[in-house]
């Protein structure tokens, strides 16, 4: 799949586990299809979305963000990937 959007969003304060982290720029993409890849600071995120338990690093909740199940603290990256195809 080729990527149409790289971003990256900083976080400028501790952000808690459950909170909405948006996409910069307004970027979306399709929940539950696939289509978003997500590095914290480097590091691949899994996610299984047919999944119902806790072991995921996030979710996918709004078209405009995800949700970590861990807090990260101030300065940490996180990159998304959102694919066309």
């Amino acid at each position: 799949p080729m990527v149409y959007y790289n971003e990256t969003y900083t976080a400028s304060s501790l952000v808690s586990a459950g909170t909405q982290i948006g996409i910069p720029n307004s970027r979306t993409y399709a929940t539950g299809a696939n289509k978003l890849q997500v590095f914290v600071e480097g590091i691949k995120q899994l996610i299984d979305t047919n999944s119902t338990a806790n072991d995921n690093d996030y979710w996918e909740t709004t078209t405009t963000g995800i949700d970590l199940t861990y807090p990260i603290p101030s300065g940490t990256k996180i990159q998304f990937l959102i694919y066309t195809q």
